[in-house]
């Protein structure tokens, strides 16, 4: 993969951020799958969904994008872990192009029955950084996630949001 002249961003700083899976992951033969890291992490101490989408316009791609934004979903209560930009590429003869500024994800939070939902900045405190770390890349290791929540949960605490002070 090569990195585009026209970006921004140089391109020795852009290629960590890009990942692309080995063929044995991808979906379909033809269609390489690719990720962009992202440094957006959500977290709850109560349990809350996070869903991420595929921007629900496309008149914000001009063209249009090559293949497909993967969708995701997790709770950010027990899995604490950054949303990244997940993209399927159907037409490898057509450069992906994302405009600086142009939405590349929807985000959609579900909280538990009945709850309410309010974003606030949070301290990276050495609790935080160290659930993300005990399980980051997990799910390269194991392909149920799921089976491990109930564990990675006894070990975090119960309170790992705190509200960041200018």
């Amino acid at each position: 993969m090569s990195v585009g002249e026209k970006s921004s961003i140089r391109a020795d700083k852009l290629a960590p951020l890009l990942k692309v899976h080995p063929r044995e992951e991808w979906r379909h033969s033809d269609r390489p799958l690719m990720q962009m890291m992202l440094n957006y992490y959500f977290i709850s101490d109560d349990d809350v969904d996070i869903q991420y989408l595929s921007p629900l316009t496309t008149t914000y791609f001009e063209p249009a994008l090559p293949g497909l934004v993967l969708q995701g979903r997790w709770n950010i209560r027990s899995w604490v872990r950054p949303v990244n930009f997940v993209f399927e590429w159907w037409d490898t003869s057509t450069p992906l192009f994302i405009a600086r500024g142009a939405p590349i994800l929807n985000l959609m939070f579900l909280p538990g029955r009945g709850g309410k939902v309010e974003l606030i900045e949070a301290e990276e405190t050495d609790e935080v950084v160290a659930m993300a770390r005990g399980v980051q890349n997990v799910n390269s290791y194991i392909r149920n996630v799921d089976s491990v929540m109930p564990s990675l949960l006894k070990r975090r605490p119960k309170t790992l949001v705190k509200p960041w002070k200018n």
